[in-house]
């Protein structure tokens, strides 16, 4: 598997708010952690731990939820400490830790409708104890195509200085958040990436840029992780001693690359 990124990579990363690598790990390591996603769906869990939260499990007309994941599951933990992503987003911000603060299970089901939508948002509006050192992490679990609602990001919108009010997760209509988004958001042209990704890739992105996903309109569940990582760059907007002190726990905060 690739384990290196080149300087286009990096040129996207900088420039746009997010950056594409295809082929980063081993189909069997992504198909089991598959498997393993599907037995947390159904509450078994064979760590013994219960993950921290499960908004919408079940409910086949939302987006299926399922918060720090990889406590849940041997085989998640396995694919999400994966030596490559730690390396990839150490050498896109040039850190010589990274460290998995928070994962996250997002699966849409066949035809989920417009309750499957994720609305545009900032990944740091949502995580706001860290205020710097701060890479997040997309890694499709199977082979996506424009129907099955991957990832979209707007490019460059990790520069913008203004918070929109139109931005957010729980904006349901996609089609009317963009177009309020793209008002709110001149005179910076609004220019979309959809991430096509298969299993296997790995998607990183800036926690400043705007990115959502349309609703799943195929007979095929969509499943993907996301995982926001800190670097030994963090600084923090809460108590750093307490912060601290809470990250040694490595089990629920793995450290995934260690220079």
């Amino acid at each position: 598997m690739k384990s290196k990124i080149d300087n286009a990579h990096n040129t996207n990363y900088e420039l746009d708010g997010f950056s594409l690598h295809p082929h980063s790990i081993n189909p069997a390591v992504v198909a089991d952690a598959l498997t393993g996603t599907q037995q947390v769906l159904e509450g078994r869990y064979d760590t013994g731990i219960a993950p921290w939260s499960t908004p919408d499990v079940g409910n086949d007309d939302q987006v299926q939820r399922v918060q720090q994941i990889h406590l849940a599951n041997y085989a998640i933990k396995a694919l999400l400490t994966s030596p490559v992503i730690g390396q990839l987003a150490a050498q896109i911000t040039g850190a010589s830790c990274v460290q998995i603060v928070l994962s996250q299970l997002y699966y849409k089901p066949p035809n989920s409708g417009q309750g499957g939508e994720v609305g545009f948002h900032r990944d740091n509006d949502y995580i706001s104890a860290f205020t710097s050192g701060v890479i997040n992490a997309w890694l499709p679990l199977v082979d996506m195509c424009a129907a099955m609602a991957p990832l979209t990001y707007v490019n460059q919108s990790h520069c913008w200085p203004k918070k929109s009010r139109y931005s957010g997760i729980a904006q349901h209509n996609l089609h009317q958040q963009r177009q309020l988004l793209k008002i709110d958001s001149l005179p910076h042209p609004w220019i979309e990436t959809p991430s096509i990704t298969n299993a296997g890739d790995i998607a990183f992105h800036h926690p400043k840029t705007l990115h959502g996903s349309a609703e799943n309109t195929t007979d095929t569940g969509r499943y993907a992780v996301s995982m926001c990582l800190i670097t030994d760059k963090v600084t923090f907007s809460t108590n750093e001693t307490r912060a601290r002190e809470m990250l040694k726990d490595n089990t629920t905060y793995p450290i995934i690359y260690e220079k």
